[in-house]
């Protein structure tokens, strides 16, 4: 069996890493010396800062109008800070204070890295911190007066932001009230367009003269029953005359009466006299009667086949009638739907635009009339008596101990390999 290693050999301890740092504590105190005495040097190089900061308190841009629908937040802050540190300001703040000249030399990027603005959300507030290093003895005053100018920047910043929002609220009327005078104009357009093309008055014309041919009809069909009883009745009675009467009243043959003169032209003819006679014209007496009561009779029933026909045929050319004109009501009525339509759709446009065309003649007052600063008052940078930062021998100690505190750690994690290598 292998012996049992000690635990100071074979792994480690708490204990043990103390040891390790009570055996080294020479160099770990040399290290931190030096590391303060490098630290100084590297701090006595850099030139010292100095800060100043101003704060500007935001109110708000209008007061609250339910009646137009104003938007009446606050401008944000961070568009105010954005603004505010813009390329157009930095550059002449840069050239206000000559700072692209020795001994700052700042081009427009350093320039920015050297000014802070920050939005204060919960105070409504922008703070504005300017730092430069003290490379001139009037540095304390300029970092004063440049956070001063950036707030005097603002004043002019907040006018120009506050007619932006101003005309973006303005505008959002403006455009309402384009789009609504553009549905006005396009549903009066196809409203025209409808009524010109819906047939309602020749529709309703056309109705009228179906009427008024129905109701002819109607009447020709009436007078054509009254007329048919009537003609049916005196065609009875002269169908009757005419069954009682006779057409023809006597016949009498030509030679009849000249009996000598037959026999004459008989022996000259070579023929006899009976056939002679036969072959004789005859006379017939007509009864005039008869044939004046024929006459009307076949007139009369003429008449009442006529009638017979326009009683049958009338009460289709009624009913076609009819139905052409329900055809034509049933066009009508939906054309007259379909005007009704875009005649509510147009008087709802009207509506509409009237709201609309009173909402922005009213914003416009009232945004005329609620023009404020955007800038409440702003709090003035004053010079400052030290430099930012930390002063120089806390940062010297914090360097040494810091740089002693990574030693250690090194002798630890050493101390911790060769454990490792021996176990």
């Amino acid at each position: 069996m292998n012996e049992p290693t000690s635990p100071t050999e074979s792994e480690i301890t708490l204990a043990g890493l103390v040891r390790v740092a009570a055996g080294s504590w020479k160099p770990l105190l040399a290290v931190g010396i030096v590391a303060g005495v490098l630290a100084g040097i590297v701090l006595e190089m850099i030139p010292a800062k100095y800060e100043a900061s101003s704060t500007i308190l935001v109110t708000r841009t209008r007061a609250k109008d339910e009646m137009v629908g104003l938007d009446t937040t606050a401008i944000e802050l961070d568009s105010f800070a954005a603004a505010l540190e813009s390329e157009e300001i930095l550059e002449d703040i840069l050239e206000q204070f000559n700072l692209g000249a020795a001994p700052y030399e700042f081009d427009i990027e350093e320039f920015d890295d050297a000014v802070s603005i920050t939005p204060l959300r919960n105070e409504n507030s922008l703070r504005i911190s300017v730092e430069l290093p003290a490379l001139e003895d009037g540095t304390p005053k300029l970092v004063a007066d440049l956070a001063n100018a950036f707030a005097m920047q603002a004043d002019s910043i907040s006018r120009r932001l506050l007619e932006e929002d101003i005309e973006r609220s303005l505008s959002f009327y403006r455009s309402q009230y384009q789009e609504s005078e553009d549905r006005l104009n396009q549903i009066r357009d196809e409203t025209i367009r409808v009524k010109a093309s819906a047939p309602i008055e020749e529709k309703t014309r056309f109705i009228t003269n179906q009427e008024m041919l129905q109701r002819q009809l109607q009447t020709s069909w009436a007078l054509a029953l009254a007329d048919l009883e009537q003609k049916e009745e005196k065609q009875k009675v002269l169908g009757r005359i005419v069954a009682e009467e006779e057409p023809v009243l006597t016949v009498t043959r030509l030679l009849e009466e000249e009996p000598a003169m037959l026999d004459v032209v008989a022996a000259r003819t070579g023929r006899s006299a009976t056939e002679l006679y036969s072959a004789t014209s005859s006379s017939q007496i007509i009864n005039d009667v008869y044939t004046n009561v024929r006459r009307i009779y076949d007139e009369i029933s003429g008449d009442v086949a006529g009638l017979r026909r326009a009683v049958e045929e009338l009460p289709k050319e009624i009913e076609e009638c009819t139905r052409r004109i329900a055809e034509a009501e049933e066009i009508l009525n939906a054309s007259q739907v379909m005007v009704d339509h875009y005649d509510n759709l147009l008087e709802t446009a009207h509506l509409g635009f009237r709201d609309v065309y009173k909402k922005f003649e009213l914003a416009k007052i009232a945004i005329a009339s609620d023009r404020q600063d955007l800038i409440g008052e702003w709090i003035r940078a004053f010079p400052p008596q030290k430099v930012s930062g930390a002063p120089t021998p806390v940062l010297i100690v914090t360097s040494a101990l810091l740089a002693m505190l990574l030693f250690l750690v090194i002798l630890f994690f050493i101390e911790v390999i060769r454990v490792s290598l021996k176990s």
